[in-house]
């Protein structure tokens, strides 16, 4: 068997060294037929590895039901991937995060009585146990220690486990890396936990995007005898529903960070290389706010846009990709002791420009050396380009660096270039070394070109238009390229093309806009031109669809339908056998008088809309247009039904409000506010976080809450149950309840919002009579207490509505294609302020630019293409105000028919007419640049 191990710069396959760059590519949020065509788009760019992600909820959505084909099917990605001869990195959890639905949780895990999460309990972990076992049966034999080109060469163990709770680490991490090794896996195990805690056996990485280069080498100091690795360089976040898109991140600064990377001898892994989409009900929940879903387009701003398109960025980032990949064997022998002392990279740009120049003199230089030769970093302030710096090399010979369009550059001195001689010195930027013959470097067009190879010196200028110099000095042929044309650089095989935009499924070059000739160059210094325009790609037009069939929900909001089944009372969505989606709850119950009431309905996950007798009384919960759990109903005397259709937004995909359940799963409170003593601060004792629950993001074993605390008293003489509600604090701590901690309040960490439910009994500190709730915050929010004690209200819950009510259940699913109907005169009536469900056919034609589903005029919903879930739109409330920022639902070509009839079904939860939506063709989304 091939064997994989280790030293403290990079790891060797059979005493081979391999240096990893790697491409962020989530196979759950691309469709299986587009797989070939990403990972290709990441080989072209330079990466050598793909890190892929494996959300449990996507393989086991229902308890014991493990799925492995469609999007499940890791194998076959992996398999692909080893086509490319790429490596490949596999997130296993089970906590992946990465704004996925509950980390990748699913959902039906806090259904098991008792379970806690992510911290080593047995429930838990004999789920987690099977979970992994079937999972990385799928690709176990696929590692590269079974000898092929490429393969899975390191595997990733939860994910961001910031907590320092060693006893507590010992019995859940340790336990999962057990699992792992016990399951046949032989490549090195990864944790990003970012060093909370030290796992033994394991390669600890670092995740993040500022101060990169500082604390990589921080990392070297703690973890001497492990290679370092950025397992997560984050250069998009996530879209969030009613908020402004996320800045982006430019080109340069991406170029600069990635530079950091390598400059500390670490190995980069892009996470945004390839966002993808949210498809269905995939996206999850963001801490800090009450209301922070994750929008369907996952992350914009990568380099390769949801459609595929490859952007601007894609092809600045291509340049030192492909520079850390041709020339990983520098790398990987690097001195790891050497680390000279260097300017501050990342406080580069805290002063003027021009100032810091005056100053410094010139860019911030950090060198590295190894037995394969010696790296050179220039980092030079953001925005500023066309520069030059002279360096001084140890000969003494002075070497002017023409930085162009950049403010990071890179150099090699004395690098051996594969037996074929040995680069002494280059003042152009290195971008790849084909099969030992084929040097290509690029710099500014028409600036000077100094290099010498075997100690044979040569001068050149840098070519200007379109076309690159070739030159063959010795046994190398060297290729010097512009700025420009190394943009429209691709290599494929032994050949390189320039003037190209990209390679074709069979490896062919493509034309470039601009380039009217694709130059081939070849080993020995030949070079052909291929004259090849690039074709004009012409959109279809618009196609609007103004016709629609309508099947009205009115028999679920009514409680008529007879698809609603008996249960046994409020259940979650899970308990119903719905993992996903929406859910239809009916409760029919009795009111004794006729009378308004304030009420409130605790125990939902994200958003109930809530119709009484057929007449809607608003949503429940949070989000865009929702009233909150604590709303005025007014019924009249005698019986009535309720029914609540619960919407599954999205739960937690991190923070201390992790693992929260959905659906309806308690009863709806006619509820008053309970009097409590003006709040005081006073001094308490601090208690440890972690007796609260053992495991809290963020807390440790030594760390304890502040004693300046805020304390409530009230009186409370009846057997009902009290809420205490908690809304708009971001402020954390524990609440205690006479004396005894009852609950952690995550504050900007979760939610920011609270409602826990007490009831007096024999095993809870409540009591009748008098009481005492204490908050007591983490030191650093004491500064925050003023708004919890502005914000915190208790209500006593005096009649429980829906107790001894008959309830049901129903599947939210889509109608029949024959019940569908054009509404107006002899067709259906439109139940304003309904949900309903819309379906309209179109023939589109064959394009290969990407289709978008504008929701223009709906309200919020899903959408379905010939069958398939594009995913949630949110394009306005009930009332019509503007949500957003999220508009468009891409169509993957590989879901479209061309030149046939294709089916969109749309759901919209207020029944919003669809006649405004039409299709669009563009290249990018409407967020990509």
């Amino acid at each position: 068997m091939t064997r994989i191990t280790h030293d403290g710069q990079s790891f060797s396959i059979d005493n081979r060294r391999v240096w990893l760059v790697g491409a962020g590519i989530d196979y759950a949020r691309v469709p299986p037929d587009m797989w070939a065509d990403r990972i290709a788009a990441a080989k072209q760019a330079g990466f050598n590895t793909v890190v892929t992600t494996c959300p449990w909820l996507v393989h086991e959505p229902r308890k014991g039901r493990y799925v492995f084909d469609g999007f499940g099917n890791v194998r076959r990605f992996v398999e692909l991937c080893i086509e490319q001869e790429l490596y490949v990195g596999v997130k296993v959890g089970p906590y992946v995060g990465g704004s996925y639905d509950g980390g990748g949780l699913p959902s039906w895990l806090r259904e098991i009585a008792s379970i806690s999460l992510r911290d080593g309990g047995p429930l838990f972990m004999e789920r987690v146990s099977l979970y992994l076992r079937k999972l990385i049966g799928e690709f176990s034999n696929l590692q590269v220690t079974s000898a092929k080109p490429g393969g899975v060469i390191f595997v990733q163990a939860e994910q961001s486990w910031h907590c320092t709770n060693d006893d507590l680490a010992e019995s859940y991490l340790a336990e999962i890396n057990r699992h792992i090794r016990e399951n046949g896996v032989y490549v090195p195990i990864f944790t990003a936990n970012g060093l909370w805690i030290d796992t033994p056996g394991t390669v600890e990485t670092w995740t993040g995007w500022d101060g990169l280069l500082s604390n990589l080498r921080q990392l070297r100091v703690i973890h001497p005898d492990r290679p370092r690795v950025v397992s997560s360089l984050e250069i998009a976040s996530p879209v969030v529903w009613g908020e402004e898109p996320p800045p982006q991140r430019d080109a340069d600064a991406i170029v600069h960070r990635v530079a950091q990377v390598l400059a500390a001898g670490a190995q980069p892994m892009l996470a945004g290389f390839h966002g993808g989409t949210n498809f269905g009900f995939l996206g999850g929940r963001m801490p800090g706010g009450p209301d922070r879903f994750v929008a369907t387009a996952a992350a914009p701003g990568t380099l390769l846009g949801e459609g595929g398109a490859r952007s601007a960025k894609y092809e600045r980032v291509k340049r030192i990709m492909t520079f850390a990949s041709h020339f990983g064997f520098v790398f990987a022998e690097l001195d790891t002791d050497y680390q000279p002392v260097t300017l501050a990279v990342d406080q580069i740009g805290g002063e003027d420009a021009a100032s810091r120049r005056k100053r410094c003199g010139g860019p911030a230089v950090v060198p590295l050396r190894g037995a394969q030769g010696r790296v050179v970093f220039l980092f030079d302030e953001p925005g500023v380009t066309d520069q030059a710096a002279t360096l001084l090399l140890d000969n003494g010979l002075p070497l002017t660096i023409h930085m162009g369009d950049q403010w990071v550059t890179w150099l090699l001195l004395d690098v051996d270039l594969g037996g074929r001689g040995r680069l002494d010195y280059c003042n152009l930027r290195p971008f790849a070394l084909i099969d030992r013959s084929i040097l290509v470097l690029y710099g500014p067009e028409k600036s000077p070109a100094h290099l010498s190879i075997n100690e044979s010196a040569m001068e050149t200028t840098v070519p200007t238009g379109a076309k690159p110099r070739v030159i063959r000095h010795g046994d190398m042929t060297v290729v010097i390229c512009n700025e420009q044309q190394i943009d429209a650089t691709y290599i494929a095989g032994s050949r390189v093309y320039v003037g190209a935009d990209g390679l074709d499924a069979s490896g062919q070059p493509l034309p470039k806009p601009g380039f009217t000739h694709i130059t081939v160059i070849g080993g020995q210094g030949e070079e052909t031109q291929t004259q090849r325009a690039a074709p004009i790609v012409k959109a279809p037009p618009t196609i609007r669809l103004d016709t629609w069939g309508y099947v009205s929900c009115s028999g679920y909001v009514d409680g008529s339908n007879p698809r609603f089944a008996s249960i046994a009372g409020p259940e979650t969505l899970d308990a119903c056998g719905t993992p996903s989606g929406y859910g239809w709850y009916r409760v029919q119950f009795k009111s004794a008088s006729a009378a308004k009431r304030l009420c409130a309905v605790p125990d939902i996950g994200q958003r109930l809309h809530l119709y009484v007798d057929g007449d809607p009384m608003g949503i429940a919960g949070t989000g865009p247009g929702a009233m909150g759990n604590f709303f005025e109903l007014k019924v009249g005397k005698g019986e009535h039904v309720a029914v609540g259709l619960a919407d599954h937004t999205g739960r937690f995909s991190g923070g201390n409000d992790f693992g929260r359940r959905k659906g309806w799963f308690g009863h709806l409170f006619a509820v008053k506010p309970v009097k409590a003593s003006r709040p005081k601060i006073e001094s308490g004792e601090p208690i440890s976080p972690l007796s609260v629950r053992p495991f809290i993001l963020g807390q440790s074993e030594t760390r304890l809450t502040s004693d300046q605390q805020i304390v409530w008293s009230f009186e409370h003489r009846r057997k009902t149950p009290i809420i205490i509600h908690v809304h708009n604090v971001e402020a954390y701590g524990a609440f205690l309840l006479n004396g005894t901690p009852v609950t952690w309040y995550a504050g900007a960490t979760g939610e920011t919002a609270m409602r826990f439910v007490v009831q007096a009994d024999d095993s809870s500190p409540f009591k009748r009579g008098r009481n005492e709730l204490r908050f007591a915050p983490d030191p650093d929010c004491v500064n925050g207490l003023d708004a919890m004690m502005k914000s915190l209200a208790l209500y006593e819950c005096v009649e429980n509505l829906t107790e001894g009510g008959s309830w049901g259940f129903a599947r939210w699913e889509a109608p029949p294609v024959g019940q569908f109907a054009s509404p107006g005169r002899g067709g259906p009536k439109v139940s304003k302020g309904q949900p309903g469900w819309w379906r309209t056919t179109f023939t589109p034609k064959p394009s290969t630019v990407p289709a978008w589903f504008d929701t223009e005029g709906l309200s919020k919903g899903q959408v379905y293409l010939n069958g398939h879930n594009v995913g949630r739109y949110f394009t306005a409330t009930a009332t019509g105000a503007r949500v957003g920022p999220q508009r468009c639902l891409y169509l993957p070509e590989s879901w479209l028919k061309p030149g046939e009839e294709n089916e969109i079904m749309v759901f919209d939860e207020h029944g919003f007419d669809p006649s405004k939506t039409r299709i669009e063709y563009r290249v990018r989304g409407e967020f990509e640049v």
